[in-house]
C-alpha cells in the first residue's frame, strides 16, 4: 500500500485526530511512518488550520509534539535519504525544535549538513538574518532544486528580510507560494505577508486581490485577525487612490461588520487629516450606518461625519452635531479634533477674532453638551486658527486605541 493510500484508508476509518493518525502509521505501516510521510500528515493538519476547522490550531500542537517525539528517536541513516533530510528541513521551517534538527544533523556526513539549505534553514529558526540572507543570496533559492513544500518554506522563511531590499522579487516569491498551494496554510500565510509588500509597492489590483482572496477563502482562519489588523493599517497607503465605488467594492467582502466599520473609520480619518473632505464624508456616513445597524457607540463616526462638514455651507449644522457629542466617549486624538472642528466651524460661520481675544464662546448655544467642558484653543487671529488645526491633524495617529478595542 502506497504511503498516499494508506492515509486515504485510515483517514476514511474515522481516525479523529492526526495524533492518532502518527501512532496508526507507526503501528501498522512501519515502512511508510518516515520523516517525509510524517511531515505530510503534518502539512494536512496545517491546511485544516488554514480552513478554520475547530480543534485543528490545538490538534495541530499536538501533531508537532508527536512528530518532534518520532524525530528525535530516529537513526541518523534514516536521513541520508533525500526526501527524509528534506522533510527534516520543512519541519525546522514550520516552527519545528531546531535543536532537535542540530542534534540530527551533527550526526550527519559534512557534505549533507552544510548544505546551503541546511545552512539557510538553521539561520532562520536562530533568527540569523544577516546570515540567512548571506546564504540565500550565495546559493539562490528560488534556482534550486528540492521538493516543492520546502521551497514554498524557504520562501516564506525569507521574504520578510527578502522585503526590505528587494521588495518586488518579494512580492514575486509570495506569487508563485500563493499559485502553488492554493487552499493551503501556505497560501494563507503568503497573502498575509503579501499584503503590506503590495501596498508599499502601489499596486493597488493586487493589494485588493489579495483582500478580496482573503476574504472568500480564509475567513475562518486562526490568524484572520492578523490579517485585517495589518489591512486597516495600510488602507491609509491605498484609499486614496481608489474611487468611492471601489472601495466599497473593497471592503463590502469583509466577514467581520466591525472590522468593515472600523475600516470605514480609519478611512475618514485619513481623508480629514489629508483635507479631503468628500472621501471622509462618504466614508464617515458609512461608518455611521454600520454603528447603528450593529448597535455600536457611533459617537467617532459622527464626529468625523460632522468635521467633514465643518468647513463647508453646512458649518452650523456641523456644528450642532459636534457640541451634542460625549466628548468621554472619545479617544485623546478624537478630542482634539473635535476642538479643531469647532473651530474651523465658527470660522465659516462667522469670524470670531474679537471673541476669541475676550475668551467668549465660540458657538451659539445649541443645548447643553459635556463638549461644553472642552476649552478651545486662545488664538490671536485667523492665522493662528490655521495654525492651530494642522498642528491637531499632525498629531493624529493612523489607528488609535479606539479603533483596537472596537476591534477586539
Amino acid at each position: 500500500m502506497t504511503g498516499r493510500r494508506f492515509i486515504a484508508w485510515v483517514l476514511a476509518g474515522g481516525i479523529a485526530g492526526l495524533g492518532t493518525l502518527f501512532s496508526a502509521v507507526a503501528a501498522v505501516a512501519p515502512d511508510a511512518a518516515s520523516p517525509a510521510m510524517l511531515v505530510r500528515l503534518l502539512q494536512i493538519g496545517q491546511d485544516d488550520v488554514a480552513s478554520g476547522q475547530r480543534q485543528a490550531l490545538a490538534q495541530q500542537a499536538r501533531t508537532m509534539s508527536e512528530l518532534s517525539g518520532q524525530l528525535s528517536r530516529m537513526a541518523a541513516a534514516v536521513f541520508e535519504d533525500e526526501a527524509n533530510f528534506h522533510a527534516l528541513l520543512i519541519y525546522l521551517l514550520n516552527g519545528g525544535d531546531r535543536d532537535i534538527v542540530k542534534g540530527i544533523l551533527a550526526r550527519l556526513p559534512e557534505e549533507r549538513k552544510e548544505q546551503p539549505l541546511a545552512r539557510a534553514a538553521l539561520a532562520f529558526s536562530e533568527n540569523h538574518k544577516k546570515e540567512l540572507m548571506s546564504i540565500v543570496g550565495e546559493s539562490g533559492i528560488d534556482k534550486m532544486a528540492m521538493p516543492e513544500a520546502l521551497r514554498l518554506s524557504a520562501y516564506l522563511g525569507t521574504v520578510p528580510d527578502l522585503a526590505r531590499k528587494k521588495p518586488q522579487l518579494a512580492s514575486d516569491w509570495l506569487d508563485y507560494v500563493r499559485t502553488a498551494a492554493p487552499g493551503s496554510l501556505f497560501e494563507e500565510a503568503a497573502i498575509r505577508r503579501q499584503l503590506r509588500i503590495t501596498a508599499n509597492l502601489g499596486d493597488i489590483d493586487k493589494t485588493c486581490l489579495l483582500v478580496r482572496s482573503y476574504a472568500s477563502r480564509f475567513a475562518n482562519s486562526p490568524y484572520a485577525s492578523d490579517f485585517w489588523s495589518e489591512f486597516v493599517g495600510i488602507l491609509p497607503m491605498i484609499e486614496h487612490k481608489i474611487s468611492n465605488e471601489a472601495l466599497e467594492a473593497l471592503l463590502k467582502p469583509i466577514p467581520s461588520g466591525r472590522i468593515q466599520y472600523i475600516s470605514w473609520l480609519q478611512v475618514a480619518r485619513s481623508a480629514l487629516i489629508d483635507g479631503r473632505m468628500d472621501r471622509a464624508f462618504f466614508s464617515a456616513s458609512r461608518a455611521e450606518k454600520l454603528a447603528q445597524d450593529m448597535a455600536l457607540d457611533d459617537t467617532t463616526a459622527r464626529l468625523y461625519t460632522a468635521a467633514s462638514k465643518a468647513g463647508s455651507t453646512a458649518a452650523f449644522d456641523a456644528a450642532k452635531i459636534l457640541k451634542a457629542l460625549q466628548a468621554d466617549h472619545l479617544h485623546d486624538n478624537d478630542r482634539e479634533l473635535l476642538i479643531a472642528a469647532l473651530t474651523v466651524a465658527q470660522g465659516v460661520i462667522e469670524p470670531p477674532a474679537s471673541q476669541i481675544k475676550e475668551g467668549l464662546p465660540l458657538l451659539p448655544a445649541v443645548g447643553d453638551s459635556v463638549v461644553g467642558q472642552v476649552t478651545p484653543p486662545n488664538t490671536e487671529d485667523a492665522n493662528a486658527i490655521d495654525e492651530f488645526v494642522k498642528k491637531m491633524q499632525k498629531k493624529l495617529d493612523d489607528v488609535d486605541a479606539l479603533l483596537k478595542e472596537q476591534e477586539e
